[in-house]
């Protein structure tokens, strides 16, 4: 693996690539002291946002949920009617509400997203010490 890239050759970079000043990757690697693979990242970061005309920022790793802001809204609405639902019988309402399958992970991960808890409180806080 190659060493971090220090931010003021990262910046250089930029600027070097920003304002065209050279156009072999090979060669702004070589100075640098990064992999070619490293400058075309950059590069290619650079164009995209020249495109979009603001910063680029990548996508977070990982899958796109299939529940939906939609989909948590109506969940925490049935919750508040039923709070003793399991998870799938969840995933089935959310099947015949939205047509979408959702497994039990994926519900958890609801669950756990809307912050909803079966955790009770017993007694009285002057009483429990």
């Amino acid at each position: 693996m190659a060493p971090r890239l220090k931010k003021d050759d990262a910046a250089a970079i930029d600027r070097i690539l920003r304002e065209h000043l050279e156009d072999d990757c090979h060669k702004i690697a070589a100075t640098y002291l990064t992999t070619y693979s490293t400058v075309i990242k950059r590069r290619r970061k650079i164009q995209m946002e020249e495109a979009i005309g603001h910063p680029y920022k990548a996508a977070k790793p990982g899958f796109l949920s299939k529940a939906t802001p939609e989909v948590e809204d109506f969940v925490r609405r049935l919750l508040e009617d039923n709070s003793d639902l399991y998870q799938d019988e969840i995933a089935d309402y959310i099947w015949l509400e939205y047509a979408i399958r959702l497994s039990q992970p994926s519900i958890s991960r609801l669950l756990r997203r809307i912050k909803h808890t079966r955790k009770q409180v017993t007694g009285d806080s002057n009483t429990a010490r």
